[in-house]
């Protein structure tokens, strides 16, 4: 073609039209698009990208360069019969086509679990609102939502494991737990670190492996006179568990939890083999 004339035009097409050039496009984000298609909105579609040729519209295609998931999604919603509304840039060769895709998507940043959070808290979601009531009920602040967190005083930095800790019915017992121990303690150097997500994922561990034979006064009374830090060790899949009851921070408060204790002991083998093995 001579002289082509690049330019765009946002025109209505058959969504029939549209096709994918699997040269430069990924491929389609299943998992995206049935979200997309379960939560359909129009108004939040956005602007779909495709190329053409102006002198052979009419016969060819329109090719996709970006909105592809989108797209499949619309058609799930609206069929393929539908027409859509498009910004169509004519004229392009199969060079500037890979150029374009690479333009509109390399500086697109995949959103946080926090960015998500946020915008579902905002957005009145039942289960953030709820999940953040419980957080403030137990003076537990998330990370640049709740005030105090700018200057990190009684602040989780990971939505994710709280959400994880909501999903499993855990967050009330676990936030329940760790006030109890440590938010009306006089020595702040005991409660240092309270919310950091090991220690809240070790004491949900525990939680979850004696559910039916923790006394969790006795538990809150253990913790209250030893610093969070102490019980901060990580497992390390290079060790076997035989080397893991050494350096665990969940079988080191299970440690201080039976100590001195004749009744009513934690089998620690029983800790290890469901922290190993159930890490949901």
């Amino acid at each position: 073609m001579k002289n082509r004339n690049i330019h765009n035009q946002t025109i209505w097409v058959p969504i029939n039209k549209l096709i994918v050039n699997k040269n430069y496009q990924r491929n389609i984000d299943n998992r995206l698009v049935n979200n997309i298609t379960k939560n359909y909105d129009s108004s939040m579609i956005g602007t779909i990208t495709v190329t053409t040729d102006e002198e052979l519209w009419e016969e060819l295609s329109y090719e996709i360069i970006d909105g592809q998931n989108r797209v499949k999604a619309i058609k799930n919603v609206l069929g393929s019969n539908a027409t859509i509304q498009v910004n169509c840039i004519y004229n392009l060769n199969e060079e500037e086509k890979a150029k374009y895709f690479y333009e509109l998507n390399k500086n697109r940043k995949s959103l946080s679990s926090m960015d998500l959070f946020k915008a579902k808290l905002v957005s009145g979601d039942k289960d953030s609102l709820n999940l953040h009531e419980i957080c403030k009920q137990y003076e537990c602040n998330i990370l640049t939502i709740d005030t105090n967190s700018k200057n990190n005083i009684n602040t989780c930095r990971s939505i994710a494991l709280l959400q994880n800790l909501y999903k499993r019915n855990l967050l009330e017992d676990v936030l329940l737990v760790i006030q109890s121990a440590y938010n009306h303690n006089n020595n702040e150097n005991l409660a240092k670190g309270k919310f950091e997500s090991r220690f809240l994922q070790n004491i949900a561990t525990i939680i979850n492996v004696y559910s039916k034979e923790i006394n969790f006064e006795r538990l809150v009374n253990v913790l209250s006179k030893n610093s969070v830090n102490n019980f901060n060790m990580e497992y390390n899949r290079q060790y076997s568990p035989d080397e893991i009851k050494n350096f665990s921070g969940c079988v080191l408060i299970v440690n201080a939890y039976n100590k001195n204790l004749r009744k009513g002991r934690l089998d620690v083998r029983k800790l290890m083999l469901g922290s190993l093995n159930n890490e949901d």
